[in-house]
């Protein structure tokens, strides 16, 4: 999790891993269709793509599930609190950041 006005920079690298992703993915899947047993006419033309794909995504909801933080209702709130301590703490001019009396 991150502040309100950090977040548009994750949004972005997710959507560049995204596109890595799906480049990859165009690359690899006819390497592995190639390097599947039982030739040209073989079924597992069509399986081992799958496999591969379908074992990455249980990987990567493996890595969400045990890595990630717990996210609560009001855990934007308070990542955004922190973050304008954190400015002002440093020095920073927050005041067209929005209004303290409506933040907890």
């Amino acid at each position: 999790t991150s502040a309100t006005a950090i977040r548009g920079q994750y949004y972005a690298i997710a959507a560049a891993c995204g596109k890595l992703g799906a480049f990859v993915g165009t690359y690899v899947f006819p390497i592995i269709q190639k390097n599947a047993p039982g030739g040209a006419e073989s079924t597992r033309r069509g399986q081992d793509p799958f496999f591969v794909s379908s074992s990455l995504c249980l990987f990567s909801a493996a890595l969400a599930f045990f890595m990630l933080p717990h996210i609560g209702q009001d855990t934007i709130t308070t990542e955004d609190i922190k973050f304008r301590d954190y400015l002002e703490e440093k020095g920073w001019d927050t005041r067209q950041m929005g209004t303290k009396e409506y933040q907890m």
